[in-house]
Formats: structure tokens, C-alpha cells, sequence
């Protein structure tokens, strides 16, 4: 309803776009994905919703509780929710069908095709070899980026963050949401697979890397300059 209406319309971004993606004539999809550790992410939506201006089940939630209590009431939700395999149950989800159900080998094939594939442990990585594939398309795009809304007690490693979550709300819940994000890791680790696929394709990978972390880094100089 938006696009067709809209023949001078030459590039379209979206985050809010669902899978499937529309057929709409001589309108080409170039779909991006990243993927996060569902363990990070966890810690990370409970931040989010507590900071979210919103009167939603999770915001008003997030407000009351500490971390473990939050944990545990997503976790009372039913099989697949906001913190357990979201993200197979959202790459392989279909609205039409009904219940959104985590199912890894639709989600797969969702990687299989999308665009751009990559996760957030390895931004560099990912938006260096989005640019390479993407060069066809945008001659002069530039993805070099300075990190923002980055907390400012957060851990730099993603290891040391797992600690801390561990520790905050105990070994037993730790190991529910390991056991209830088996889906979500075997995806990581395909989507890990794809991009070291794609970045060596692109050529000489590390050449690569080392020209986008160099331009990431004088953006930085000049920010502070």
C-alpha cells in the first residue's frame, strides 16, 4: 500500500518489515540479517523494556522486577517467547499461518536467501562484506559506523557479559535459557557459516576487514577531533 503508489520511489529501508517478504513488480528485496547471542540479547531486552517509554506487558514488567524476575516471567510464557528462540521463531515465522512456531529449517532457508547475513559478535565482518556485495547496487555506500546507545557499565567482551548474567540470576536459570535457545545457537551458527562463505568470495578477507577498520577508525578520530 505504500510503495505501489509510488513510482518515483527508488530505495525503501525498513527494520519493520516482516518475513515473508511481498512480491511487489519491479520492487528487488535485498534482506539483511544479524543475528545476536540469545543470552546477550536477553540481558539486553530486559535494559531495553526498562528504559522503554511504554505501558506494554514487557516495559511495565521489566520496571517491577530485577533481571531474575523478569527472566522468569518471559520464561513462564510458553515454549517460545520474547527470550527463547525469537529468533528462529521470527525468521521462520508466517502471519497467515497462524501461531508463530520456531522452526530451524525454515529459518535456515530465511538465511539461505537473504541478502546480507552476519551477526552482531561480528559487526566488522558483517558490514564489511555487506558493502562488497552491495557495491553493484551503491557504488559509494559507506557502512563504517561509530557504536551508539551503548550502556555505559556494559562489559566490552561478550564473555564477561555472559558471566555477569550468569552470576546475577543463578546457574539453574542460566541453564533453562541455554537449553530453551538450542534453536537459536545451531542458527547463529549457520548464519556464522554463511558469512565466513560470503567474506570468502569477496576476495582477500582480511584486506577487506583491514580498509573497513580503517575507515571506522578515522570516523572516530574525527568525531573526537
Amino acid at each position: 500500500a505504500f510503495v505501489e503508489p509510488r513510482a518515483a520511489l527508488r530505495v525503501l529501508s525498513s527494520h519493520q518489515i516482516r518475513f515473508p517478504l511481498p512480491e511487489i513488480p519491479d520492487l528487488r528485496w535485498l534482506s539483511a540479517v544479524l543475528l545476536r547471542h540469545p543470552l546477550d540479547r536477553a540481558a539486553s531486552v530486559y535494559r531495553f523494556e526498562r528504559k522503554q517509554r511504554s505501558k506494554s506487558p514487557g516495559a511495565i514488567h521489566a520496571k517491577l522486577l530485577d533481571l531474575t524476575g523478569y527472566v522468569n516471567w518471559r520464561l513462564g510464557q510458553g515454549r517460545h517467547n520474547l527470550l527463547c528462540d525469537f529468533q528462529t521463531a521470527f525468521l521462520s515465522s508466517n502471519p497467515a499461518a497462524g501461531v508463530r512456531r520456531a522452526d530451524l529449517a525454515a529459518a535456515r532457508a530465511r538465511l539461505d536467501d537473504a541478502s546480507l547475513v552476519g551477526t552482531v559478535e561480528r559487526m566488522d565482518e558483517s558490514l564489511a562484506c555487506a558493502e562488497r556485495l552491495l557495491r553493484d547496487d551503491f557504488p559509494q555506500l559507506d557502512l563504517s559506523f561509530q557504536r551508539r546507545n551503548v550502556g555505559k557499565d556494559r562489559k566490552a567482551f561478550l564473555q564477561d557479559r555472559l558471566d555477569e548474567l550468569r552470576a546475577e540470576i543463578g546457574e539453574t536459570l542460566y541453564a533453562e535459557l541455554l537449553e530453551r535457545n538450542a534453536r537459536d545457537f545451531r542458527l547463529i551458527e549457520h548464519a556464522n557459516a554463511l558469512l565466513d562463505a560470503r567474506l570468502a568470495a569477496c576476495g582477500d578477507a582480511a584486506a577487506l576487514l583491514n580498509h573497513f577498520n580503517a575507515r571506522c577508525a578515522a570516523r572516530r578520530s574525527a568525531e573526537v577531533a
